[in-house]
């Protein structure tokens, strides 16, 4: 317990790392959390009992899966940007969708709106329809 302790007295110590730390991730525990408790926590070990080499392994490799799945999310954060504003492409384009009343429709897109959860498509007529409306393009 000692060492969780001194983990959390260093980030305590340092208020702007750590203030960045959560700004950044929404206080999610982060790559640098992570690397603060573990550098914790190997220079307050009792060297005549050191830190288990199994646990010590299991933790590196819970940083390296920290680590990618950072990596993941940044990577997935920029293709679904590119997939969103490649909605653009859209416009000019002749379509088939299935509008409120559950019909199939035609219309001519004539702009992409972008939303904050969502990404619709406005019709010539003035009509809106989400993108997963959308059957066919022509």
């Amino acid at each position: 317990m000692n060492q969780v302790t001194s983990a959390t007295s260093t980030t305590a110590a340092n208020p702007s790392q750590a203030g960045r730390a959560s700004q950044r991730e929404g206080n999610a525990f982060d790559q640098d959390a992570f690397l603060k408790i573990l550098v914790a926590q190997l220079s307050s070990q009792d060297p005549l009992n050191p830190l288990d080499q199994n646990e010590f392994i299991a933790q590196m490799a819970q940083f390296t899966q920290v680590e990618q799945t950072l990596k993941l999310n940044e990577n997935l954060q920029s293709l679904g940007n590119t997939l969103r504003f490649s909605t653009s492409l859209l416009v000019g384009a002749h379509v088939r969708y299935i509008n409120e009343s559950g019909e199939n429709v035609t219309g001519t897109i004539q702009a992409i709106l972008f939303e904050k959860d969502s990404v619709r498509a406005r019709m010539a007529d003035g009509t809106e329809c989400p993108l997963d409306a959308i059957s066919l393009v022509s």
